[in-house]
């Protein structure tokens, strides 16, 4: 699994979050989705799509943005 640095409040306050709902991080699979098409190099470093997948319940979420040329 990628990990993006985090303030240390933030990672603590998105603990509590996930806890006080009763979702664990085991129970949820990350992808970054890199994009594609006209970019060179750019777009093979870049993530513009993140998946995430709660195991249990088969709620997904996609979240993205796009490229602006």
């Amino acid at each position: 699994m990628i990990r993006f640095p985090v303030s240390e409040e933030k990672h603590r306050d998105l603990m509590e979050r996930m806890e006080a709902l009763g979702i664990h991080e085991k129970d949820i699979e990350e992808r970054f989705i890199r994009s594609s098409g006209r970019g060179g190099q750019k777009v093979n470093k870049t993530s513009t799509c993140v998946y995430l997948n709660h195991l249990p319940t088969g709620i997904e979420v996609k979240w993205r943005t796009e490229r602006v040329y």
